[in-house]
């Protein structure tokens, strides 16, 4: 499940669905009784109410950046009758050692999954990294569909 926030990104992205259903069919509430188990979200805020629209009974929501802002409402009715666990996560602030575990158990879970294609990134565009303020630019036109990357030629 993709959520973006233009027509043009919802047009694209209705290409890629990789699961069968689709982004509009959770977000409208189309499906009965289908949402999603988990979110990751680094928005925050302004999410938050549709996040958890989209969550399945018994769903949890990780909260990982605040892009969105750090306020919201939040209908508890709602949190209470789904079974919903939000979960506020951040690796900064945590110590070496745990952010060693984590990559760990990355490379260990979702590292072959990714070979397989199981899971395959979204990648807008790629950038020499002498063209790294081009890149910025296309970023901050809030204009891209996925990561785009820099590269570096030895």
């Amino acid at each position: 499940w993709i959520r973006n926030n233009s027509n043009f990104k919802t047009s694209v992205l209705a290409e890629l669905e990789r699961n069968g259903i689709k982004h509009d069919d959770i977000s409208n509430n189309s499906i009965p009784n289908t949402g999603v188990d988990l979110i990751l979200d680094p928005v925050g805020g302004s999410y938050l109410a549709d996040n958890i629209d989209c969550l399945n009974i018994d769903g949890r929501l990780v909260i990982i950046g605040l892009m969105g802002g750090i306020k919201s409402e939040l209908n508890l009715a709602q949190l209470i009758s789904k079974r919903i666990k939000i979960i506020g996560s951040a690796l900064r602030s945590r110590p070496a050692a745990y952010k060693t575990h984590v990559m760990t158990a990355l490379k260990e879970n979702v590292w072959p999954l990714i070979e397989a294609e199981k899971i395959m990134p979204i990648i807008d565009n790629t950038f020499p990294i002498q063209e790294a303020e081009s890149a910025f630019e296309l970023l901050s036109s809030n204009n891209t569909i996925g990561k785009l990357l820099l590269t570096i030629k030895p």
